[in-house]
């Protein structure tokens, strides 16, 4: 009875760790949301301020807004802009439901991402517009004082959930003990 105890105790502090993983995953350390229509366009990136020189990860997600469910799309045109000149544009297929691209920004300043989501039968699905601000290495070192005091805040929630399904499981097994 003991180990089956246990076992549960373990289950639940897995159970809120993975519950919380795909919310995790979808937004990275920034991002929007967008309501187009009957999707909700969500575009992450990471880190949270972008830096001119580095590598950031921007994520594209669709998700049915009644379900909530992912949608997987047949493909995603990304198209960065810096003012008029286009420095990035091309078609982006999913792997494991998500669409990802690592990408390095040239300079310091506000880009504009568009994302059109387009299905197998090259359907138009959703289109997302948006604005990054990429900084430059002045900036950097007062933007990574103030983010090492912070937790990144996807980090929090599965700890938390971890946290709770552990004492859940102990609980159990008190009230089990006793009973």
């Amino acid at each position: 009875m003991k180990k089956i105890c246990y076992i549960f105790t373990v289950a639940c502090t897995l159970c809120g760790v993975l519950a919380t993983n795909q919310a995790a995953v979808a937004h990275l350390e920034g991002g929007n949301d967008k309501v187009v229509g009957e999707y909700l366009v969500d575009f992450g990136y990471a880190p949270a301020s972008p830096i001119a020189g580095a590598k950031a990860n921007l994520a594209f997600n669709l998700v049915d807004n009644q379900s909530k469910q992912m949608i997987t799309p047949g493909y995603v045109w990304v198209r960065i802009a810096r003012g008029e000149e286009i420095v990035f544009a091309g078609a982006l297929y999913p792997q494991a439901q998500n669409v990802g691209l690592t990408y390095v920004f040239g300079v310091p300043a506000r880009y504009e991402i568009t994302a059109r989501f387009f299905d197998k039968n090259e359907t138009q699905l959703a289109e997302y517009v948006g604005a990054l601000n990429v900084l430059g290495p002045p900036e950097v070192a007062e933007t990574a004082s103030a983010n090492k005091k912070m937790l990144p805040p996807n980090a929090v929630r599965p700890l938390m959930h971890g946290i709770a399904g552990f004492i859940g499981g102990y609980l159990f097994l008190r009230i089990r003990r006793y009973a």
